[in-house]
């Protein structure tokens, strides 16, 4: 069976015309349902071939050999049924490499120490046992993590929170002004740089806003509020335009170029992007003739982090504003330094 999503989509959608009995589905029919299940809010007007039902009615044929029966309706024309209308694809049992698959996953995401239930994946992964798999030992993957980070120990309670939509009152205290306590709505959590955030509505501000983990220094569950759910799309597209996770509303997206003095900066930035929308404009020749790059975002402080690793290698071009504050912090640097 086909792992990706439109695949899974499409079968499932199949299965669930094979199961009914009410209706008769020619390969119009089918082609129809299939294009709806895959179709996304990212893209509303996807559509599958002829020829790719057919490939997927195949596989399924294929897997499930007795399952699914060809029928003649009007004029002679095929449709397709299961022959016991109580079978589903969703019935059978896992097989033992869908087990190890799952049991392979279970334990990598173990290697994410701290986070929720994940102490209990390494006993879950055990009851793989009864297909022959054993749990071992999954030390050949790690990712970054700190477990000693300060207000780590609230992201289980966050994370509940998120998943069971409860409205917070946050004890928060930011690095410049008083601690208070505000009322939020939770929607996300993210991690960047070894630091998880926090991302929801502020009351306060009425504005999404995200609040550093080790800077909530406490939270309970405010009751009476209903919960105010996230309108937007997903929040990959909500963070696309930014390096991190600070977005600066009134500065607009804009393409910042820069130049690339030195060979390793120039192949380590073309292997290791530090934004998806990174592209080179100009190939590196030499130190006198330099590669020549661009990166589309919403300019933050994370940018700046970022460009000032390379700050001996590189030159900001473009656009003036962005040179000139980028100029300043690293005139300030210096004079720290003296």
């Amino acid at each position: 069976m086909p792992l990706n999503k439109n695949a899974m989509a499409r079968y499932h959608r199949l299965d669930a015309c094979f199961k009914d009995k009410d209706k008769r589905y020619y390969i119009e029919d089918l082609i129809r349902e299939c294009s709806d299940a895959i179709r996304t809010s990212d893209d509303p007007g996807a559509t599958v071939s002829r020829s790719q039902v057919f490939d997927d009615i195949k596989n399924l044929m294929k897997e499930y050999p007795d399952a699914i029966v060809k029928m003649r309706g009007e004029r002679g024309r095929v449709y397709y049924r299961y022959a016991d209308p109580g079978f589903s694809i969703n019935n059978r049992p896992l097989s033992v490499d869908e087990a190890k698959m799952i049991r392979d996953t279970i334990m990598m995401l173990g290697r994410f120490k701290g986070l929720p239930y994940f102490d209990k994946l390494e006993d879950a992964a055990k009851r793989f046992e009864e297909f022959g798999l054993t749990s071992g030992n999954f030390d050949c993957v790690g990712f970054e993590s700190n477990e000693d980070l300060v207000g780590f120990d609230n992201f289980d309670g966050l994370f509940k929170a998120i998943v069971g939509r409860l409205v917070l009152k946050i004890r928060y205290s930011p690095a410049f002004g008083k601690e208070e306590d505000r009322i939020f709505h939770p929607y996300y959590l993210k991690q960047y740089n070894c630091r998880w955030f926090l991302l929801g509505f502020d009351v306060k501000v009425q504005a999404i806003r995200n609040f550093a983990l080790d800077r909530i220094k406490g939270f309970s569950v405010v009751d009476g509020i209903e919960y105010i759910p996230y309108s937007g799309g997903g929040f990959d597209e909500y963070f696309k335009d930014v390096v991190g996770v600070t977005i600066m509303e009134n500065v607009p997206v804009q393409d910042i170029e820069f130049l690339v003095y030195d060979e390793k900066t120039y192949n380590y930035l073309l292997t290791k992007p530090f934004h998806s929308s990174l592209r080179l404009m100009k190939e590196y020749v030499s130190p006198e003739d330099p590669a020549k790059m661009k990166v589309t975002v919403r300019p933050n402080f994370e940018l700046e982090a970022v460009l000032l690793r390379y700050a001996d290698n590189i030159r900001i071009v473009s656009p003036d504003p962005f040179r000139q504050r980028f100029l300043a912090r690293i005139r300030k640097i210096l004079e720290r330094n003296e």
